[in-house]
């Protein structure tokens, strides 16, 4: 079962604020008054900084973990970090698989809970709204980045595009440094940034 059904919900369950400064996220956070954080960027220092505040005021904070272990170099320091800045900012980890699951047990945090399913979907809520006059479509949300795999996705979909008779199109919903740079194609549709 689900911890919530998604039509159950009638007005917005969240808003986006990007204050200037972390006095004004501090304040934002303070009157939302939450009961649980959920932080899924570990480089944005004022994220951080909310979770250890509200950590050392008995909130639970949770962490996403999406990245795989590859034990590279950038893990290997990573290591030193966690240790040094992290290691008791979160409560527990919610992770999009195995692998995910083990990056955070190398990192350090052997002994928090870890959730998994994060990077899931309740496929009925959705499959309503797909009219059998429309035509599929392949989607991408994301940031236009290379550790994203997003040169892979272009060049996967050019070889599909060529193999099959009658392609899906493909959407790609983000931005980021490789957003000038990706080739147009047939085919691929590219729409920026979407809230």
């Amino acid at each position: 079962p689900s911890f919530f059904d998604l039509r159950d919900y009638t007005y917005p369950i969240t808003y986006s604020i990007k204050p200037q400064n972390f006095k004004k996220l501090l304040h934002h956070c303070l009157h939302f008054e939450p009961t649980i954080i959920f932080i899924s960027g570990w480089i944005d220092h004022g994220y951080l900084r909310i979770g250890r505040f509200f950590q050392k005021c008995g909130i639970p904070i949770i962490g996403l973990s999406d990245t795989p272990l590859k034990r590279n170099l950038r893990q290997k320091i990573g290591k030193w970090y966690v240790r040094g800045f992290l290691k008791n900012i979160f409560s527990a980890f919610w992770v999009s698989g195995k692998n995910a699951e083990n990056l955070i047990r190398y990192l350090g945090w052997t002994t928090l809970p870890v959730f998994h399913g994060f990077y899931t979907a309740d496929h009925q809520i959705y499959s309503p709204s797909i009219l059998p006059h429309q035509r599929p479509s392949f989607l991408f949300v994301g940031r236009l980045e290379k550790i994203k795999g997003i040169k892979i996705l272009i060049a996967a979909y050019q070889w599909y595009r060529s193999t099959v008779r009658n392609p899906w199109p493909l959407k790609v919903a983000g931005t980021g440094s490789l957003h000038q740079k990706l080739p147009n194609s047939i085919g691929i549709e590219y729409l920026g940034h979407l809230d």
